[in-house]
């Protein structure tokens, strides 16, 4: 998502009160050469709960062996229920 698109997700999701879970690579490049960074991502007055390394994303597997992703891939969940 561009980095417009997100705000407006995001908007949409604190404005619902929501919880969000996410899985994504720490740092993309878009096809039209945009930047985003887990990050920078407009979380606003969301409490993050949970922000590691995703365990079950670290390897990728092919029918011969195990590989590691070259890209960190993050996953957070994120409440706004409630402002922090």
């Amino acid at each position: 998502m561009t980095p417009e698109k997100l705000l407006n997700y995001f908007d949409l999701i604190q404005s619902n009160k929501s919880i969000l879970y996410h899985c994504n690579r720490y740092s993309k490049t878009l096809d039209g050469n945009e930047k985003v960074n887990i990050k920078d991502y407009p979380i606003g007055k969301g409490k993050i709960i949970l922000n590691e390394q995703c365990p079950w994303h670290e390897f990728y597997y092919n029918p011969y062996f195990k590989k590691r992703y070259f890209d960190k891939i993050i996953h957070q969940i994120i409440d706004y229920r409630t402002p922090r």
